[in-house]
Parts: C-alpha cells; sequence; structure tokens
C-alpha cells in the first residue's frame, strides 16, 4: 500500500471524538431521591395520624418517615453513579434512624406523651435526619459537576514507533 492510502485510513481514527461516559441526569437524581422522602413522609403520616392514643402505630410512622430519609441519598447517589458518596450522605439519615428506635425502646409512648426532654431529642434526630437527606438530595443532583470521564486519544509519535495513545481521566474522584 502506498502512503496516502494510509494515510487516509488512519486520519479518521486520529481525529475521532473522544468517548466520553454519559453524564448522570440531575432530574432523575433529584426524583430519585425525592421519591422515598416522599412516600416515607406520606406511609408515615398516615400512621402517625390515624394512630390516635396508640404508641406503637405512631412508633411505626416516624420509623417509615425517617426510613425515608435514608433511601433518599442512597438512591439520589445510586442514579448518579456515587455509590462512595452514597454512603457518606447516607450515614446521618440512618445514625438519626437509629437514635430514634433507641429512644423508642427507652420510653415508647414519647411521641403521644413522652417528657418535655423525651421530646426534643426525638425532634432534633428528626431534623438531623432531614436535614442531611436534603443535603444528600442536593449533592446527587450536583453530580454532573463532578461527572467523570475517560478519554484514550490516539496520536503520531516518533517516539513510540509512529502511533501512541495518550490516556486522561477527567473529573474529581
Amino acid at each position: 500500500m502506498n502512503v496516502p492510502a494510509i494515510a487516509a485510513l488512519a486520519l479518521p481514527v486520529l481525529f475521532a471524538a473522544n468517548a466520553r461516559a454519559e453524564r448522570p441526569d440531575p432530574a432523575l437524581a433529584f426524583l430519585a431521591g425525592a421519591a422515598p422522602a416522599l412516600a416515607g413522609f406520606v406511609v408515615g403520616g398516615l400512621l402517625v395520624g390515624t394512630s390516635g392514643d396508640r404508641s406503637a402505630q405512631g412508633n411505626a410512622g416516624w420509623l417509615a418517615i425517617e426510613g425515608g430519609f435514608v433511601l433518599a441519598p442512597l438512591s439520589s447517589h445510586a442514579v448518579a453513579g456515587e455509590w462512595g458518596r452514597a454512603a457518606v450522605f447516607t450515614a446521618v439519615p440512618a445514625a438519626s434512624l437509629a437514635g430514634t428506635v433507641a429512644l423508642f425502646e427507652y420510653a415508647p409512648n414519647v411521641a403521644t406523651g413522652g417528657t418535655l426532654e423525651q421530646q426534643r431529642i426525638q425532634w432534633i434526630l428528626f431534623g438531623m435526619g432531614f436535614l442531611s437527606a436534603a443535603v444528600g438530595v442536593v449533592d446527587a443532583v450536583l453530580a454532573i459537576d463532578r461527572a467523570h470521564s475517560l478519554r484514550i486519544t490516539p496520536a503520531l509519535s516518533p517516539v513510540h514507533g509512529g502511533a501512541a495513545a495518550s490516556l486522561a481521566i477527567d473529573g474529581v474522584l
């Protein structure tokens, strides 16, 4: 073969567009996080609202709401493909849920007739879980700015016998 024919075959390879991973969809990450939080509020709110003086049903409602807080950052980061960040942002709502379970074991009627100190602890745990879940979902929505991409670029190089490839990873790990 002659040199112009080889050059004509090599040109499309040398000037091809970079192969990039598909960026996460921020709207899908938001919906994936908002859905379990909303479902927890709906189911838990119905349980709490219809519990009357039945503390077990009211406690189950509180735990359902806080369970939604645990699932919200986990599912939104899962959609964004960030499992490490999912674990980090799920830790605080999970700790809040565990604290609420411990509080309900200590004083089963906190929601309906607990002391003021017990109710403050319950609301602090609830607020921490809610706030950290919201921050986790927002962080997953912003994952588009952290999207990773792997780029392999072919190039001509006199050092490597005429052909070489460069490898670059974009983004923050």
